[in-house]
């Protein structure tokens, strides 16, 4: 028997409060609390939230008919409002980015495997019809051909839902990604200060398997939106007087055919809903005392209530997994820091091994083994009684090299584990060198 989840409004963002009203409209979500500031009121009448009631958050994190927490907060204070929705076991629902920070993320990543509940976090730029039906030609022509992308973002603070230019540059950051999933290189041109990024912003760099992009974010009386992508295999266009707010053009160019696409102008929010309720319309054939239920494995809830454990959620669209918006930020965070410092960021790529990692960490422990045996044994001229204390060191020392043969591997969970359409990159992070 299908329900509706119980929605809890956190914060007073412009752009959360008209996605909540989206949420609202559709059969997957019913009002339960909000949870935000007293000058908000207005604001959360004009947007048409259905009641209004000003709670805390811990008091509407404590309804037993709230199932998920839309995190509307500003960016100051989105990561501890998400954080603390995961603790109090909730699902969550939080705006891009969710910090400009990746440790935030991976903290996050922890608290979704911990409490077994989503987390959904979508860029409205990847989410953009238009957008999605580039990415998937890209996926459909081979995918060392990329030569080049170019990306121009052009704000307009006249916006009612206009974002940052930080957040702008972040949302910008996983459109790189989705069309590559890996960036070898980026050098940024503006100026960051104190958490302020000043447009006109330039950022340029290079993918892991070739190919160059370029980024131009500026101030404009009037927005625009548009993306050119060069492959061997053909061209991609997608023009927008005003990103999601006016009607946009996907022109396709190969060597044999030319053709076009439009797209009718769809608000921002209401791209972002119908994502979202997409990713919980699976928790909907479920009552909630099944997904309550922590005794069970993930995968016997599975088999048992045909409800996939978090992070297994299908994903109908590209680039909406919670792995993307990590590398997202990563990205993004690394920009910034080109920005700051004036000078190109090289980037690689590192694929996790547990086994690795652990015989590394057993390596060094080996090594202080054998620092103190020297130091006994230097310190054993003074007091001979020291001399006893280096065969047992030894012997700890051939146990630490042998404890990776003993411990087992450990096994990821069915929430861990990624999906076989999901591409093998999914599992490297970003990194800077040292």
């Amino acid at each position: 028997m299908e329900r509706r989840l119980g929605l809890v409004i956190a914060g007073a963002d412009p752009t959360g409060l008209a996605l909540a009203k989206e949420l609202l409209q559709c059969e997957d979500f019913s009002f339960v609390a909000y949870a935000g500031p007293e000058k908000a009121t207005t604001l959360v009448s004009d947007v048409g939230i259905p009641r209004f009631s000003t709670r805390d958050l811990e008091s509407a994190l404590a309804l037993p008919e709230a199932d998920v927490v839309l995190v509307a907060e500003d960016l100051a204070h989105r990561a501890a409002t998400l954080r603390r929705a995961l603790q109090a076991e909730k699902h969550a629902i939080c705006l891009f980015p969710p910090e400009l920070v990746p440790e935030v993320c991976y903290e996050v990543t922890l608290a979704v495997e911990d409490a077994r509940r989503m987390c959904v976090c979508l860029a409205p730029i990847v989410l953009h019809p238009g957008v999605q039906t580039l990415l998937r030609q890209l996926r459909a022509w081979p995918r060392d051909s990329l030569r080049h992308v170019a990306l121009a973002y052009a704000l307009n603070d006249a916006d009612p839902l206009a974002t940052s230019p930080v957040e702008a540059l972040y949302q910008c950051c996983s459109f790189l990604l989705a069309c590559s999933g890996s960036v070898a290189e980026v050098h940024a041109l503006a100026d960051y200060a104190s958490g302020t990024l000043a447009l006109p912003c330039t950022v340029s760099g290079r993918y892991q398997r070739g190919g160059l992009f370029q980024l131009l974010l500026t101030a404009s009386e009037r927005p625009a939106f548009s993306v050119e992508v060069a492959t061997g295999a053909g061209q991609v266009t997608l023009q927008a007087p005003s990103f999601a707010a006016q009607p946009a053009s996907l022109t396709t160019r190969t060597r044999t055919e030319t053709f076009s696409v439009q797209y009718p102008a769809t608000a921002t929010p209401q791209v972002l809903a119908v994502a979202i309720a997409e990713q919980f319309r699976a928790l909907r054939q479920v009552p909630q005392e099944s997904q309550d239920d922590r005794g069970a494995s993930a995968s016997e809830k599975s088999k048992t209530t045909g409800r996939t454990a978090p992070g297994d959620i299908p994903h109908q669209f590209v680039g909406a997994d919670w792995e993307h918006v990590i590398r997202s930020v990563e990205l993004g965070e690394a920009i910034l820091r080109s920005a700051q410092r004036k000078k190109a960021i090289a980037l690689y790529e590192e694929d996790w091994d547990e086994r690795a990692a652990f015989k590394s960490r057993m390596t060094v422990a080996g090594c202080l083994t054998l620092l103190a045996c020297l130091a006994l044994l230097f310190m054993g001229a003074l007091l001979p009684a020291l001399w006893y204390g280096i065969p047992l060191l030894l012997a700890v020392y051939l146990v630490l090299q042998l404890l990776h043969l003993v411990v087992p591997e450990r096994k990821l969970a069915r929430g861990q584990q990624r999906s076989a359409t999901e591409p093998q990159e999914a599992s490297r992070r970003l990194r800077e060198p040292l």
